[in-house]
């Protein structure tokens, strides 16, 4: 809005805007009355659940040294390019920039750095074709440098050989993403050991790809757990406060333990009661690391 008022006007920035808003709240209610969503759910677990969410700020060294480890090639070459870009351009980056605070945010990681991704690539380009015609040796070293640091990215990326075979720094896959197969695996023992109507306690993910549904219609188990930090807080909640407690005493045929819902809850083993039940699979491949129980 500041880079558009700045070229056009605040008037024009204002009625641009305001159109984007309106339009964007237009296609969210379309969506809502498609998919037949719940707006009080939406308000409750988006907003009321993730205000509750608290921060990682110990976990803010490590995301650093990941992403350190992820834009190499794109960070060295993005100070040349800086430098050449107009005030519109670095407002834009700037703002994208300031959505990687949101990771400070308990349970929001790498996905909050994609309006940024593409705009340092652009700063990056535009950074090595700068040094590249100021045709002195070592600037144009340090371009084929980052060129290949990029290209061995994008190889590291597409799975096979390459992914397990490059070291740290050279290679964005810092964990096994190319794990369909396992999703899958998952996925099956869970649709097989309940019915298409049964509610089951696994990670969204798997539930969602095996045609299941959670407790409550809960669309992330994070987002029960933090209602739960509210209680006593809003009166307004208090029907929601026990959501978590009475989800994890439930009965259901299948039940997962991850490091994900241990991480946030210690106790979820114990009051979900999976001793009395049997082990169907146990996958211990980061990112996935789960455990599934089902009734015997």
């Amino acid at each position: 809005m500041v880079a558009l008022a700045l070229r056009s006007g605040w008037r024009r920035a204002l009625a641009i805007g305001a159109g984007a808003v309106a339009f964007s709240f237009a296609l969210y209610a379309v969506a809502v009355w498609a998919f037949g969503w719940s707006p009080h759910q939406l308000v409750v677990q988006l907003l009321l659940a993730q205000s509750h969410s608290g921060f990682q700020v110990g976990v803010a060294a490590g995301i650093v040294a990941a992403v350190l480890v992820i834009w190499w090639p794109l960070l060295l070459l993005a100070a040349p390019g800086w430098r050449q870009a107009g005030t519109s351009v670095r407002l834009v980056i700037g703002a994208a920039a300031a959505c990687s605070l949101f990771m400070l945010k308990q349970g929001t990681f790498f996905n909050v750095l994609d309006p940024l991704e593409p705009f340092l690539a652009i700063l990056a380009l535009t950074g090595a074709c700068h040094l590249w015609r100021l045709n002195r040796p070592r600037l144009r070293a340090l371009v084929l440098l980052c060129t290949l640091g990029a290209a061995l990215h994008i190889v590291s990326v597409t799975g096979g050989p390459a992914t397990r075979a490059l070291p740290l720094p050279l290679g964005a896959a810092i964990v096994d993403t190319d794990n369909e197969a396992q999703v899958d695996r998952v996925a099956a023992a869970v649709a097989a050991h309940s019915r298409p109507d049964e509610p089951v306690l696994v990670n969204p993910l798997f539930a969602l790809v095996a045609h299941r549904s959670e407790p409550a219609q809960a669309v992330d188990w994070f987002i029960l757990r933090s209602l739960e930090r509210s209680c006593g807080k809003r009166t307004d909640l208090d029907r929601h406060c026990a959501d978590w407690d009475r989800t994890k005493a439930g009965s259901f045929a299948v039940v997962g333990v991850d490091s994900n819902v241990v991480s946030f809850d210690p106790s979820f083993r114990r009051d979900t009661g999976v001793a009395s039940l049997e082990l169907i699979l146990n996958i211990d491949e980061p990112p996935i690391k789960t455990s599934l129980y089902a009734r015997r």
